[in-house]
């Protein structure tokens, strides 16, 4: 009876006994994260790590953490705000697990696989430096909910070099003495309730420290339900009784025997009103992900236009939620029409600005504005049905819909590909025209999104993101488009179909995925079509 109650008993401690962190086998690493990695550990904490470079960590004063979670219904909120001096923090795993499980059941109440999507982390941190500045990092992280669900939490590590932001020279003098530890100054400016003066806002109580600089978040503006052109045509010209037909396809598949994952980015720019100009466009990591263990189709768009006079087909969108739209439309091109494929998603801009607190009373911050600002463009699929995106095609001949949208924002914000003239028609598909530009497969089709922000100086630039593949293999495209002449004039020495596509002007700042070292600046691949038709001799 001793021996079985002995043995009882040390079964008991075993299956209580927790290893140290340091032991324990990870149950996932994600390293695929554009300057980050992600460690799933049991029975962890959620954490947060920056890495900081030997020549800025010897004299970090201060490092302040903001996260925030873009929530399901569009709005992004809160998840806590951190501060440190190694830049290593542990995140509040309440708020962690309360936003993970919102997405959960909101997905799994249309229908759909949680575990297939992986909603977002936003996360803003400034870094104070003595004698050199103020230096951020932004970055978007996608979290694997399943892992967290079953008892994971993640540690992430951001990679990324810190961009100085605010040179020490640009900081008040108050600001710089209290970080180089000379006696605070004595105010008396006036320090509210609320934790303000001079009505600027404040960090939250949860940093009663002083002094830092923090982004404070300031603006959003979130659009559900968007639709988001994916490759848009725009057949015109003297001579569009030469062409045939338009084909367009967009297709977003997971799984092995294709790809693996599907990425949607997160674009923003660093604004500095001193100077009056962008100072950096960056990709700050991914605002969704769809992964899958298996092959699942989750949009896929197939329309064949007819360009047949006198049609009936002035303006026509279709979609569907179940995720597949196959169609051919007759369309009457001869005085130009527009035609486009693509999803429907949700969308928010987001505008940060740059404080910095002298010193705090109690939880009260006295915190000034610096003419530094962050804007964000965050782009996701809405919620799928089913494990079905839903999709759209569009004909329009008056010029008055979301293909119009697009292409007129291609002219204004892009920079154009002129591609000459072909007698016996034209074929793109993303994967080959973001080699052409010499892009990234992150980078290779861009979402437009047609709904102009309703935030004060947001950047024109960013009202588009990109999705891709973040393996390097250029084995699948996500969408293509063919433009075909008529047989009588095809291969008669004479050019009828002169098409234009778009990279974006903007160049976008990226970093290794798994080395976090700055790698180049890479433009958007934007399968756009400005098809001009138009006889001509070829050559």
């Amino acid at each position: 009876m001793f021996v079985l109650f002995a043995i009882a008993v040390a079964a008991a401690a075993a299956l209580a006994y927790k290893a140290p962190e340091y032991l324990r086998q990870p149950v996932y690493t994600d390293t695929r994260l554009l300057g980050a990695e992600a460690v799933y550990l049991e029975d962890s904490a959620p954490r947060l790590a920056i890495q900081l470079p030997s020549s800025l960590a010897k004299d970090v004063y201060k490092v302040t953490v903001s996260v925030y979670g873009w929530f399901p219904d569009g709005r992004i909120k809160p998840l806590g705000n951190y501060t440190t001096r190694n830049g290593a923090v542990t995140l509040d795993e309440t708020r962690i697990r309360s936003y993970i499980a919102a997405w959960r059941s909101h997905i799994a109440s249309k229908g759909s696989t949680p575990d297939y999507q992986e909603p977002p982390l936003i996360i803003l941190a400034t870094i104070i430096v003595k004698n050199k500045g103020i230096y951020t990092v932004a970055k978007t992280v996608p979290i694997r909910t399943d892992l967290v669900a079953k008892g994971a939490m993640p540690t992430i590590r951001i990679l990324d070099k810190p961009v100085l932001t605010a040179r020490w020279d640009e900081l008040p003098r108050e600001f710089r003495d209290a970080v180089l530890g000379k006696k605070p100054p004595t105010t008396t400016k006036s320090i509210g309730a609320a934790g303000t003066s001079t009505g600027t806002p404040t960090p939250p109580p949860v940093i009663p420290i002083s002094p830092i600089a923090y982004w404070i978040f300031e603006e959003q503006d979130p659009h559900l339900h968007v639709h988001l052109p994916a490759a848009v045509a725009h057949v015109h010209g003297p001579d569009t009784d030469t062409v045939n037909d338009v084909n367009l396809i967009m297709m977003f598949v997971t799984g092995s025997q294709t790809t693996t994952e599907i990425y949607f980015t997160t674009p923003m720019a660093s604004y500095d009103a001193g100077l009056a100009s962008i100072t950096a466009y960056i990709v700050s990591g991914y605002s969704w992900k769809i992964q899958s263990s298996e092959t699942n189709t989750w949009a896929k768009v197939h329309v064949l236009y007819i360009n047949k006079p006198g049609s009936s087909t002035v303006y026509r969108i279709e979609g569907t939620t179940g995720g597949e739209l196959t169609s051919t439309v007759a369309i009457d091109m001869s005085s130009g029409a527009y035609m486009a494929v693509g999803i429907v998603g949700d969308a928010n801009y987001a505008k940060y600005r740059l404080y910095i607190c002298d010193y705090c009373i109690g939880i009260a911050c006295y915190c000034k504005p610096e003419d530094k600002y962050l804007y964000a463009t965050y782009v996701r699929p809405s919620t799928p049905i089913k494990d079905k995106i839903e999709v759209w095609y569009e004909a329009d001949t008056l010029g008055e819909g979301f293909a119009k949208k697009a292409i007129d924002a291609a002219w204004i914000n892009n920079k154009p590909e002129y591609f000459g003239g072909f007698d016996s028609g034209f074929i793109m598909d993303s994967s080959e025209y973001a080699q052409k530009i010499s892009t990234l497969p992150i980078f290779s089709l861009t979402l437009s999104v047609p709904v102009p922000a309703r935030i004060g100086g947001f950047p024109a630039a960013l009202a588009e993101a990109s999705v891709g593949m973040a393996s390097a293999s250029w084995s699948f495209s996500l969408a293509s488009m063919s433009i075909a002449p008529k047989a009588d004039y095809a291969d008669n020495g004479y050019c009828e179909i002169w098409p234009t596509l778009f990279e974006s002007r903007a160049r976008f700042m990226y970093y290794g995925v798994e080395s976090g070292q700055y790698v180049g600046d890479y433009p958007f691949a934007v399968l756009y079509g400005d098809v001009y038709a138009w006889t001509w001799p070829c050559g």
